[in-house]
């Protein structure tokens, strides 16, 4: 056998644009059959969370005058782990063949003989505009469209861009990537050179997720509200007469929940039903994640009680409506209070509990008993219970609620959400009550 046809192979895959719902078909199973994941700064974490079990991933993110890992290094990663006979996805953000250097990472691997395979990805500067109802083409008004980046290499001898040429560019929309440091200049050049001061102008930041923001002004004055509303980079810089458009056609950020942060502590399952269901609804989650399947021959006590002791005399109904949150005495030899929590490591944990801490949530949203005494562990007692008295919980249980209240956490706002609810509009009813 040629040692080549030993060799794994690697995907060159496109992440999207940050919405994980963005990414393709095709780019998602690749990922769910990669051995390694070489993935950048900005992937989706919900991504991530799809490769299957014993998969090593491998952070290589890079951002603007902070690269720890050279490009160099990346290249020989992708070589090294194919040689092993891994096969390798490299998930990159967007588009790989849009102002990626995707094409210079399958040129190397093609020297290297190194099989590859490309899957692209929906990139930001057509996804961005649209989550902000900003259209790319509108007929009778915009026939052409320009992606342009103000990012150039360093190693050219000026720039490649001819401002001069777009400025005077009719019916197109100018989409402009990595342009957060130079919107000044980009704007200034494109006036200089005849472009109207008035043509309608935004920047989309964080475009399609739930922390996306929109800023719109004319051409001579974006910069100034770029600056004012403490924009940053990833941005999309888009000018163009659609932009005007975006008041009829707005619909992302005018979700219910859209801007809301909310903490949803639960099982595996629960967790990632009520986050699909605040995703929907515009919200931003952060996951707290427990389990109950710690094995009864590990975990014989609990609450200092044996089993036995514990469920002895007690009926199914009873044990349903404990402290653990059970739907009968069987599921009890199964659970821990002190269960580990499933999917996340103590680093995680701790940078979990650190941004909770930091910047607070407008919703805790816990689906058992269980869960709440999971975000009490997680946090410690005393900044839990100062976090809850300046949000809103909200429990899907009476006894989460029961639980809460226990916990002798004053002045929170509990609404229990029973089965057959409309937890939907439970949510969105309770958020314009405040």
């Amino acid at each position: 056998m040629n040692r080549h046809e030993q060799y794994g192979k690697v995907y060159i895959v496109g992440a999207g644009p940050g919405d994980p719902g963005l990414m393709t078909v095709k780019g998602l199973e690749r990922l769910k059959q990669a051995d390694a994941v070489v993935y950048d700064r900005l992937v989706s974490d919900d991504l991530l969370s799809c490769c299957r079990e014993g998969c090593e991933k491998i952070y290589v993110g890079k951002e603007s005058g902070y690269h720890p890992i050279g490009q160099e290094q990346i290249t020989e990663i992708l070589i090294r782990k194919s040689r092993l006979g891994l096969n390798v996805v490299r998930l990159k953000g967007g588009n790989p063949f849009v102002f990626g250097r995707g094409s210079e990472e399958a040129i190397a691997l093609k020297e290297a003989g190194i099989e590859f395979e490309i899957v692209p990805g929906v990139t930001s500067g057509l996804s961005a505009p649209v989550y902000s109802g900003i259209p790319i083409t509108h007929r009778g008004l915009i026939t052409q469209c320009v992606l342009i980046t103000a990012h150039e290499s360093p190693d050219k001898e000026g720039s490649q861009v001819e401002w001069d040429k777009l400025a005077k560019l009719k019916n197109a929309a100018l989409i402009i990537y990595m342009g957060a440091s130079r919107i000044e200049s980009i704007c200034s050049e494109l006036m200089k050179h005849g472009m109207d001061p008035s043509t309608p102008a935004a920047v989309v930041e964080n475009g399609t997720l739930p922390k996306q923001r929109t800023i719109t002004a004319r051409l001579d004055s974006i910069a100034q509200e770029f600056r004012t509303m403490d924009f940053h980079p990833p941005s999309i810089i888009v000018i163009s007469p659609t932009v005007a458009m975006r008041n009829q056609l707005s619909w992302f950020e005018d979700r219910p929940l859209f801007g809301k942060r909310i903490v949803i502590s639960g099982n595996r399952e629960q967790v990632e039903s009520l986050r699909e269901l605040i995703y929907d609804l515009g919200g931003e989650t952060l996951s707290i994640p427990c389990s109950e399947s710690t094995p009864v021959t590990d975990k014989p006590y609990v609450n200092g009680h044996s089993v036995g002791q514990h469920i002895s005399g007690r009926t199914d109904s009873e044990i349903r409506g404990s402290h653990y949150e059970v739907t009968c005495a069987r599921d009890l030899l199964s659970m821990s209070p002190k269960a580990a929590f499933a999917t996340l490591s103590a680093d995680a944990m701790d940078d979990l509990s650190d941004d909770i801490r930091r910047k607070g949530a407008d919703l805790y949203l816990f689906a058992s008993s269980l869960a709440v005494e999971h975000f009490f562990e997680a946090v410690g007692y005393e900044t839990a219970a100062n976090l809850l008295e300046h949000g809103i919980s909200f429990a899907t249980t009476s006894a989460a609620a029961h639980t809460l209240s226990n916990m002798d956490v004053r002045n929170v706002n509990v609404v229990v959400h029973e089965p057959g609810d409309e937890l939907r509009y439970s949510i969105v009813n309770l958020f314009s009550l405040i």
